[in-house]
Order: C-alpha cells, then structure tokens, then sequence
C-alpha cells in the first residue's frame, strides 16, 4: 500500500519535472521533441549592440526561431548562428536588423524577408549596423547627459518659483485678482471674436470689405518696408539714415538730461520758478498789448491799418528800387561814380571855405572895428 503510494507520489513528480522543462523549451523558442527545422544561418554585424545568445528572432513581427550563439570574428566584425523554427522565405533582397524590445533593455533579431522574386542562395549573410530608435535615443542621452541634467535643474527652478507665485504663470496660478483678471480678459475676447461687442476685432471678423481694407494696408506697409526709396525703407535699408536716426534719439535724451539737470533755456523754464513768472507775465504783457486798446493792438486788429501799412511798404519798395537803378537825386549820387566824385569835392571845397573863414575872423572883426571909429 505504501509502496503503491509512493510510486504514484514519484510519478507525478517526474511528470511535473518533464512538464516544467517542456514548457520552458517551449517558452524559449525551442522544441526539443521536434528539433530545428532549417539548417542554422550565420549573420555578420559591425556591431550587435548587446544581442545574447537565446534571444528572439523575428520576420515580420512573428517569432521564428532564436540566436543559437555569438562569436566575435578576428576582422572585428560578430558572427550570428540563428535557428529557425519556421520558414521565412528568404528572398535575393533580404535584410537583418537587431531591434530593441522595450526602452528598458533586451534586443532581438528582425527579419526582413525582402520581395524579390529570386530567393536567396546559401546560408551566409550580412547584417545592418544597429540604428534603432531606442538605441539612437539612449546614444543621445549619453552625448548629452550634463545639458540635460541642467535642463532638469531648470525646470525643477521653475517649478519651485511656480509654487512660491514667482513670475507671470506664479501669479496667475496663486494671485486670484490677477486670474480673475486674466479671466475676464479672455472672456472679452472671446466675445469680440463671437461678435457680441461692437469693437475693432468684431468688425475685422464680420465685415469682409474691411478685413480686405486693412490687409491692402499691411500689404502697402509691408512694400514700404521692403522697398528702400520710402522713408521708412530708407531707415530699415540705409546705414547712413540709421545712424542719424539713433543720432537724432540721442541728442533728444541728452536734451531730456538737461532739461531735468535745469541746464539751458527750457531747463531754466522747467526748473526756475522765477524765470518760469517773469516768462509767463512776459507773455501776458504780449497779450495785453496785442489785445489791448492801443497803437499795436490797433494795428494789428484794424484792416484799414493793415491795408495802409501794406501800401507803405510797397511804395518804399518801389522807391529802393527805383534808387537801386539809379533813378531820381538819390539813386544817381548813389549809382554815378562821376556825380558822386563831384559832389565829394564841392564838400571838400566848401569845408576849406568854412575853415579860412574861421581862420580870417579876427583881422575881419578888426577891421570892421577901425572902419567904424574912423
């Protein structure tokens, strides 16, 4: 009875055992009950990138067989041996690429069958270099390792003045009147472009001939730029204008800096209290005088007058003119070189006359004086 029960015990034991390795077999890719099917192929790489022995091989993302072993060759380069459990029907254009399983590691073999209509010969092949997308990503994480560690150190100081309300998005997320604010805006917005308020944005949106109206204008102002012989082409295109222009800016702020320091006319007019009254009460004697009763308000507010004056100044006008072309006494002593001449020796003439006779005085008084006693 023991015996019985013990025989049983063991036969399910080595069952379980028999069962156990089958399925791990099975699991793994390899029937040991019915062996390979295809003789083993042998795969060249430059690199494998971390494939091992017992991993996947797949066509077309269907497991047909696993790598058999690894061997790294003198020239440098690593052999495959695969197996196949089923066929893929290899073609003259067929290709072998090492693929990633999962961004956190593990590699398999992938298939491309090809679709030429030859199939291929021999059981000797050349594979791709690994370019896959995980491997790529990780080969650009490792390069850029420090620029993306301080691109996390940023983002964590960002986030740290986020919390603590620092910034534009702090504010808006922690200072509620500021949301609020932000809030109300975009509900005004979204309500000009709805068209429910009359404004600029609302008009742009439903009246077409006014949305074509300011497209022409950007259109023009656009063309003003770009062409160089506008004024404002002049400035973005011209070095010299530019120059100016900043030029021009400059000598505005230091004359802003002046007038603040109170140096110059319009500082002195900005900064003394007292020349600022005596300019003001200058300007309302101005005005009294222009607006008043007397000699200037009058002549400035009597068209009679004005007519009067007006004919004055042409007729003195004329008369400089008619002196400039040498007519009447004045324009020939001014024009004839020969009257002039004349005239400047009579002067001389009379002033030598006008001088004896100051000198002779004495001896004609004393002789008019005998003349009268005797």
């Amino acid at each position: 009875m023991h015996m019985r029960r013990d025989f049983l015990v063991g036969a399910i034991f080595l069952g379980a055992i028999v069962a156990v390795g089958y399925l791990t077999v099975v699991i793994k890719g390899f029937s040991a009950l019915v062996g390979p099917r295809l003789p083993p192929i042998t795969i060249t790489f430059p690199d494998i990138a971390g494939l091992e022995e017992g991993e996947e091989v797949r066509a077309k993302g269907v497991k047909v067989g696993q790598v058999q072993a690894v061997d790294y060759l003198d020239e440098g380069a690593v052999a495959v041996r695969i197996v196949l459990f089923a066929d893929p029907r290899l073609r003259r254009d067929c290709s072998f690429h090492i693929r990633s399983k999962s961004p956190l590691g593990g590699k398999y073999l992938e298939i491309d069958p090809g679709r030429a209509a030859e199939p291929a010969e021999g059981t000797a092949f050349a594979g791709e270099f690994p370019s896959d997308l995980f491997t790529e990503l990780g080969k650009v994480l490792a390069e850029n390792r420090e620029g993306i560690a301080g691109a996390i150190d940023n983002l964590n100081h960002a986030t740290a003045a986020l919390r603590d309300g620092k910034g534009i998005l702090g504010a808006l997320v922690y200072d509620t009147r500021l949301r609020d604010n932000a809030l109300r805006i975009v509900a005004d917005l979204k309500a000009s472009v709805a068209g429910e308020k009359e404004n600029l944005l609302a008009a742009i949106l439903s009246d077409a001939e006014l949305a074509r109206n300011i497209k022409a204008s950007i259109a023009e102002i656009k063309d003003s730029l770009a062409r160089r012989e506008t004024p404002l082409g002049v400035l973005l295109h011209d070095e010299g204008a530019g120059k100016d222009l900043r030029g021009m800016v400059g000598d505005a702020a230091a004359l802003a800096r002046d007038v603040r320091a109170g140096r110059g006319t319009l500082g002195l007019l900005f900064n003394d209290e007292a020349l600022y009254r005596t300019a003001v009460d200058a300007a309302g004697s101005v005005a009294a005088i222009t607006q008043g009763d007397g000699a200037v308000a009058y002549l400035l507010t009597d068209p009679a007058s004005r007519i009067q004056i007006k004919d004055i100044v042409a007729s003195l006008r004329g008369t400089l003119g008619d002196i400039s072309q040498g007519k009447g006494t004045l324009g020939r002593l001014i024009t004839d070189v020969e009257l002039y001449d004349q005239l400047h020796a009579l002067i001389v003439q009379i002033r030598e006359a006008v001088e004896d006779a100051r000198e002779h005085a004495p001896v004609n008084q004393l002789v008019n004086l005998v003349g009268a006693v005797f």
